[in-house]
């Protein structure tokens, strides 16, 4: 990317119209580095200070509140603001906000927001009109070149390179203030006054990664997509482009916990199969038990073996003896270790269902994975407890079809969707549909059952679950009223009565042609 000071000044001069003179409505934390200033005017002002993607811009997207650093802050002293002025220090990243507040008795108050928007050192500081910090989202130590604390006066960093708005043509662009690697390039090609007489001409350029400017770059070659404002370009960017590079992370690294998880939860199965077959070994001790009991007054104290006749077989049989033991707590030895073994039979059957259930956990998530968005993803994320929930607690989106009789067909991409979409969402008279003894998404057809949208509904079922690869799938169907959840069991799995079988040959294809994605 490159918001550099050259595109934050035009940024600036586009924005500037949209916020001066406007009243600060409602302010949304979005988190504790990005906020979201809702105007007067019904336009939202958004100011990050994300070490990742630090910038302004107008928006048209909608924020959830969370609880963040300035939250209480901004809403007892910025709420009802009025914007007075936007401007730059010089051509850096540095952004000042100016603001009329009111107090408890309408005396004007006069703040300004100090937003350095420089990568990992971003910052957004709020000083009352003397400069004098009263908050910020990041505070400093003494020891720190750049101190920030409240109750010192707020001064910006300098450095001795030179604004480029106020030069000469022939200065080299490492002597100049606020450039990007790519203006510099660019200036070094065409020269200083020829590149800030190019048109303002928003643009995203993608070669082996993604560049954005606020003008065309003749020097960078790639493919590009041109946008009409800096914001929109902007909000493309990050709420986009950034997004699905995210994902793409995101969904590398959940796949990675996901097959890890799998991998252990395989050995330790394998594991508790084998001490459970050593623990069923009980019928040999029960006979070396007996024939100890039985020729007690043969055994002779403090002897590591015994040799004895098999009352079975006629033959010798060598029983092993602990030597640091009498002959009868030899004996009771062998009895507490079949009673031992009994119990660990117990709890290893137990043991082997909670692990089979986490290995088809496991394996139902990586098969959600395969068509998983953002959203679906951050859920499953928040369902392993790789991601936080957000503080606010939302319902899950659910997808749906609709054909053209206007049946419905919502359906659930992951657990979380699942589970809210059968036991919540759901009516006891519509009709749920699910792969038979597979992963996969639960159906729900809310309209009129027949023969056309059972096929539908069937093929929904078996697209998206771990069968969508195979042909003449078995799809069950029931009311809701006759599914129910199987308390404290990890996932979606439900337990059904009343159920009809459909067969599907999941096709996408047959699926668009009969319904619409909505």
């Amino acid at each position: 990317m490159a918001l550099d000071g050259l595109f934050l000044h035009n940024l600036i001069n586009e924005i500037k119209d949209d916020v001066i003179g406007k009243k600060i409505h409602k302010i949304i934390p979005i988190n504790d580095t990005d906020y979201a200033f809702y105007l007067s005017n019904k336009k939202t002002f958004l100011i990050s200070v994300s070490p990742s993607h630090a910038h302004i811009r107008m928006s048209d997207k909608e924020f959830l509140a969370s609880n963040a650093i300035l939250a209480n802050y901004f809403s007892k002293h910025l709420q009802s603001a009025v914007i007075t002025d936007i401007s730059q220090f010089e051509n850096d990243r540095l952004v000042i906000i100016s603001l009329d507040g009111i107090d408890d008795l309408g005396y004007v108050l006069k703040y300004k927001l100090y937003l350095e928007l420089m990568g990992k050192n971003s910052n957004l500081i709020v000083t009352n009109n003397d400069d004098i910090i009263l908050e910020a989202v990041k505070k400093s130590y003494l020891t720190d070149a750049h101190l920030i604390k409240t109750g010192i006066k707020y001064e910006a960093l300098k450095d001795d390179k030179l604004n480029p708005y106020k030069q000469a043509d022939n200065l080299d662009p490492s002597l100049l203030q606020g450039l990007s690697k790519q203006a510099s390039q660019e200036i070094r090609e065409v020269g200083l006054n020829a590149f800030l007489k190019y048109e303002i001409k928003p643009v995203l350029i993608k070669n082996d990664k993604y560049i954005f400017y606020y003008t065309d770059l003749k020097t960078i070659y790639g493919e590009r997509i041109y946008f009409n404002s800096l914001s929109e370009l902007l909000e493309y960017y990050y709420e986009d482009i950034q997004k699905q590079t995210s994902e793409s992370q995101d969904l590398i690294n959940t796949k990675k916990y996901l097959n890890k998880e799998l991998e252990k939860a395989k050995n330790k199965l394998e594991k508790q199969k084998i001490e459970l077959e050593n623990a069923k070994n009980n019928e040999t001790l029960e006979k070396y038990a007996n024939l100890l009991k039985a020729n007690f007054y043969l055994i002779k104290p403090y002897t590591d073996k015994i040799d004895l006749i098999d009352y079975e077989t006629q033959e010798n049989i060598t029983i092993p003896l602990n030597p640091k033991l009498k002959a009868s707590e030899n004996i009771e030895a062998y009895y507490n270790k079949i009673k031992k073994n009994k119990r660990t039979i117990d709890n290893l059957g137990n043991q082997i269902k909670e692990t089979e259930k986490q290995i088809e956990y496991y394996s139902d998530n990586i098969t959600y994975l395969d068509y998983s968005k953002i959203g679906d993803l951050k859920e499953i994320m928040i369902e392993l407890g790789l991601r936080k929930s957000a503080t606010k607690k939302t319902k899950p989106h659910l997808a749906k079809y609709i054909d053209s009789d206007n049946n419905i067909y919502y359906f659930g991409k992951n657990n979380v969707q699942n589970n809210y979409l059968t036991h919540e969402f759901a009516h006891q008279g519509d009709y749920w549909f699910h792969a038979k003894s597979i992963a996969g998404s639960h159906v729900i057809l809310v309209g009129q059952l027949n023969e056309k949208s059972i096929q539908i509904a069937a093929n929904i079922a078996a697209y998206y679950s771990k069968a969508r690869e195979s042909v003449h799938v078995c799809v069950d169907y029931t009311q809701i009223k006759w599914v129910k959840k199987i308390k404290g069991e990890l996932g979606s799995n439900v337990i059904y009565t009343h159920e009809k079988t459909a067969y599907a040959d999941p096709s996408i294809d047959y699926i668009n042609k009969h319904a619409k994605l909505s």
